[in-house]
């Protein structure tokens, strides 16, 4: 409840973007968490950032690609490279390899950017491995860009978590060994190859093949709604 008034004083300010203003629109359009997860799109994104620090890192590209009714719709994807008007001499940069000679010549507004995002996601369900920062960072970009209150409302699933609760579903959280639930170590053991890794698209691709392989035993588990890969 206290999400949807929050949503309607966002509707109500002013000069805000067209692009998060037809965004806004789509609340009413949010799947039900009883709903069966096949009968949803699902956007299954990744960013590459110039840290690991919500709060004063930055988005240098995001990548996502669409799974609907168990199957990953190339087709239904998404890149960008995010110009952030400064220098690239960030540590993350051996990792990622997004190099300043790139964000020059093919990068666009963290503006555009957030926009075009918020287009391509509408309320849709996000996926990610280990969503929390994805969508932290996105709310960050979306309080500088958009409007202060401004934020991702859409559902969302951590693949990390999902393959927790599938492997070892009554052990305590304090008890699990989370290293063994980097999106690495969980590509070593489902046989997911890791080829492109490191960049956004192609870490939201490694990601949407590890969630299929998860709705999979999910299903054969009897575990079909969206409330139980969320919860």
């Amino acid at each position: 409840m206290f999400e949807w008034f929050q949503i309607q004083r966002l509707k109500k300010a002013k000069n805000l973007p067209d692009a998060f203003v037809a965004y806004l629109k789509t609340y009413d359009q949010l799947p039900v968490k009883g709903d069966p997860w096949e009968s949803l799109r699902m956007v299954v994104f990744d960013t590459e950032t110039t840290g690991l620090k919500i709060e004063t890192d930055r988005i240098l590209s995001i990548g996502a690609v669409g799974v609907k009714e168990g199957q990953i719709v190339i087709g239904d994807s998404y890149e960008v490279l995010v110009s952030q008007g400064e220098p690239q001499t960030h540590e993350a940069i051996p990792v990622h390899g997004i190099i300043p000679s790139d964000v020059r010549q093919r990068g666009i507004s963290e503006a555009e950017a957030v926009d075009s995002f918020l287009s391509y996601a509408k309320a849709d369900v996000l996926v990610a491995h280990h969503v929390n920062f994805d969508v932290g960072i996105v709310n960050r970009a979306l309080r500088r860009q958009i409007h202060p209150k401004a934020f991702l409302f859409n559902h969302i699933i951590d693949t990390a978590a999902v393959a927790r609760k599938l492997e070892h579903p009554h052990r305590p959280h304090a008890y699990i060994d989370h290293t063994q639930y980097s999106l690495d170590a969980l590509c070593d053991r489902y046989h997911i190859s890791m080829e492109d890794r490191h960049t956004a698209w192609g870490d939201a691709l490694i990601t949407a093949k590890l969630l299929l392989q998860l709705l999979h035993q999910a299903r054969s588990e009897g575990k079909i709604s969206l409330r139980w890969l969320m919860s």
